[in-house]
């Protein structure tokens, strides 16, 4: 399972108060929905994901009011199995760049506060829709890009104790032994020709031993 430094950010907004929805933005397939999805199972007793891109027709859910019960009521119909206990659910709404009804929506939650919602997709671009009332106020957008070479080193097996050491002789300007700097150039140059796609980089056979 591939490490990604964006986890990090993610915990510290659940441990804040809830007082912005979180919003990952950022280009198709750098690790979004699975990081996110990651977050919420290892961290919330309940949780859901709805899935814009794949199912588009649970836009409906947000056709009218959006009060936080309305929406849980639409959500409990479309999926029976889900029940949400406050301060122990989250809903992650993935590709809400096609559903500007559910972005509007998003100042209805922080205001109601019992249930944190965080979102992903991009808020540009020709899917890009726009919401009838902007959430000012009520989300954090943060990036994510794909793996930079100290994430792609973790994903080869080198801990981040060592990343650390690493950063460290740079940041001092300290030469490296001359193996080092073999191996190190050798990740590097795969680094540049797989590039840090996470499909591409799980499929990598290469670990360090």
């Amino acid at each position: 399972m591939l490490r990604r430094k964006i986890y990090s950010e993610l915990l510290k907004w659940k441990n804040e108060p809830f007082k912005e929805v979180l919003v990952v933005k950022g280009a198709r397939q750098v690790g979004k929905s699975f990081i996110i999805e990651q977050f919420i199972k290892e961290n919330f007793e309940r949780h859901l994901t709805i899935d814009f891109v794949e199912n588009p027709d649970l836009r409906h859910m947000f056709d009218g009011n959006l009060d936080v019960d309305t929406i849980l009521t639409e959500i409990s119909v479309r999926f029976p199995g889900f029940s949400a206990i406050p301060g122990k659910t989250a809903i992650f709404l993935d590709g809400i760049q096609m559903c500007p009804e559910a972005r509007t929506a998003l100042k209805s939650f922080v205001k109601d506060g019992r249930f944190r919602v965080i979102a992903s997709g991009s808020l540009m671009g020709p899917n890009y829709k726009v919401p009838r009332s902007n959430p000012v106020g009520y989300e954090r957008s943060i990036e994510m890009y794909s793996l930079d070479f100290e994430e792609f080193l973790w994903a080869l097996g080198l801990g981040q104790e060592i990343t650390e050491r690493i950063k460290g002789n740079i940041a001092s300007m300290t030469p490296y032994d001359r193996p080092i700097l073999d191996d190190l150039s050798r990740y590097y140059s795969i680094f540049t020709i797989v590039g840090g796609m996470p499909e591409a980089v799980s499929n990598l056979n290469l670990r360090i031993v």
